[in-house]
């Protein structure tokens, strides 16, 4: 699955940190709905929605940002 990585201040750490957070893999949602003719949409919807609102993660405690 893929990842969104980006630097921001953790509080527990005290300091700024690698984060990350998954992210929607749009090129095979896009594969996926042209070979079922259109039926994946609604599939590839949801896990954008899904995937849009999970928080970033410290990749050094674990805490969510």
């Amino acid at each position: 699955m893929p990842t969104q990585e980006e630097s921001k201040y953790c509080d527990r750490c005290k300091q700024n940190v690698l984060v990350r957070k998954p992210a929607t893999n749009h090129i095979l949602h896009l594969i996926l709905s042209l070979i079922t003719v259109g039926f994946w949409i609604p599939i590839w919807i949801l896990a954008a929605i899904s995937t849009a609102s999970t928080k970033w993660r410290c990749t050094r405690c674990g805490k969510t940002i």
